[in-house]
């Protein structure tokens, strides 16, 4: 049952990339019933194997994700409202000419159908990632059984992006099955590690001195080529963002591993500090060496729209960014609502 759940997590994940990332509650929603499903289906079988509770650092994240949405929503006297968030009073008054006399109570968010939306998918989130943490813990044995779909799929991605951007001359931009390439850029930064460390765990499990398996070497190799078609993807992409998370992702996969001499007695050595911090410093200066190495022509050209200033709208990501701050000053407590 563990690894046919992790099948069916790694098909609603195929189903959401082939639904353009899942960006329409449409396309999504139908995820998130899967996930559901799944879900209970695990949670609700009795097990003969019992595993750990989860952290209690862990739990109350969770439900402080899941209680400010909530709370957004929820629907609170007016006077209560005003003073916790007067920007969102003085929202309701300015509407007042079309929508009438303000309600004795209205929810914090200046969007609820949005918020009801992002509850949801945080909703989702978080049963996934208790779903990934149990079946993680059933499958000891096989710790890297539930990276496969996540390579699996988002390599197929990766093809498809390279494909595109190896069209026409090679003037188009990798996007995959996705409609955005910051999207598309972001989940293949975020498996990038995966495919990477999943490679080096072969590689450190299989060193004898006779030589390595011809099946772990098969495997590593895979994952090697999986990690450069992510990365050549992500290039492709000219998604700004998505090419220094992809190496800061990296750099901090690479410092984690090396930060770890040796396993004895099923308990972690620990290196001396000196010997953690160089080799994780020369791993950083050989990634971000990529800074300089591996962009493109067109995704140099996109960062420098950046300095761009006769225009304010040159780079729409920045002006966004801009607009950030005065909204985060009327809303300080709750925000003006997830999704919103």
């Amino acid at each position: 049952m563990n690894i046919a759940a992790a099948i069916l997590l790694g098909l609603t994940l195929a189903w959401a990339c082939i639904e353009r990332a899942g960006v329409a509650p449409r396309d999504w929603n139908p995820c998130v019933l899967a996930i559901g499903v799944i879900a209970s289906v695990c949670f609700l079988i009795p097990r003969r194997r019992r595993i750990p509770r989860a952290d209690r650092l862990v739990t109350v994240c969770v439900w402080t994700a899941l209680g400010v949405a909530a709370l957004q929503l929820a629907p609170l006297p007016l006077g209560l409202v005003r003073i916790v968030s007067p920007a969102r009073v003085e929202l309701l008054r300015a509407m007042t000419p079309v929508a009438g006399p303000m309600p004795r109570f209205v929810p914090l968010t200046v969007m609820p159908y949005a918020t009801a939306q992002a509850l949801l998918t945080l909703a989702a989130y978080a049963v996934v990632f208790l779903l990934v943490r149990e079946l993680t813990l059933r499958l000891d044995r096989f710790p890297w059984a539930l990276v496969w779909p996540l390579v699996v799929v988002v390599t197929l991605e990766a093809v498809i992006g390279f494909i595109q951007a190896s069209g026409n001359g090679g003037s188009d931009q990798a996007t995959g099955t996705y409609n955005s390439r910051d999207h598309y850029a972001g989940l293949l930064e975020m498996v990038l590690p995966f495919a990477a460390m999943y490679a080096v765990a072969i590689l450190r499990r299989n060193l004898h001195p006779k030589g390595m398996p011809v099946r772990a070497a098969l495997q590593a190799c895979g994952m090697i080529v999986s990690a450069a078609l992510l990365l050549i993807a992500i290039v492709f992409s000219l998604s700004r963002m998505g090419f220094f998370c992809a190496l800061a992702a990296l750099v901090v996969a690479a410092a984690l591993t090396l930060t770890v001499r040796g396993w004895r007695d099923d308990e972690r050595v620990e290196a001396p500090l000196w010997r953690r911090a160089l080799p994780a410093a020369i791993v950083a200066v050989v990634v971000l060496a990529g800074v300089l190495v591996l962009p493109s022509a067109a995704l140099v050209s996109r960062f420098s729209d950046l300095a761009h200033t006769e225009d304010i709208t040159a780079d729409t990501r920045a002006q966004l960014w801009r607009d950030t701050v005065p909204l985060i000053k009327d809303y300080p407590l709750f925000g003006c609502g997830f999704g919103a």
